[in-house]
């Protein structure tokens, strides 16, 4: 389960560091799948304001930016803190589970 959780991190790992080539691989198939449903993928409306939720600033009204900084950016992130505090961070626990402790001879 450790390993399984350490090998997750990784490949997140290197994902979140390419994540602009990455995630352009995944809006152009997010592209096309909107072209056959006949879907515009756009930018909400951004308030110059902001009080309740992140205002991201982009250099251009591009979706893809838009969606890399807002959406995938702070999802990945999300994902590595959550296997880190859930698996990772009690791993000293985990080891000191053993099966051969619930067996009765």
């Amino acid at each position: 389960m450790i390993s399984l959780a350490n090998i997750s991190i990784k490949v997140l790992d290197n994902l979140r560091e390419n994540v602009d080539h990455e995630f352009k691989k995944m809006f152009k198939e997010a592209q096309r799948l909107a072209e056959i449903l006949d879907f515009e993928i756009s930018v909400k409306r951004l308030a110059t304001r902001q009080k309740h939720r992140s205002n991201y600033i982009i250099s251009s009204d591009d979706p893809e930016d838009y969606y890399r900084v807002s959406i995938c950016i702070p999802f990945i992130e999300s994902f590595i803190y959550q296997l880190n505090e859930r698996f990772l961070a009690h791993q000293n626990i985990f080891k000191g589970i053993s099966i051969e402790n619930y067996i009765n001879d």
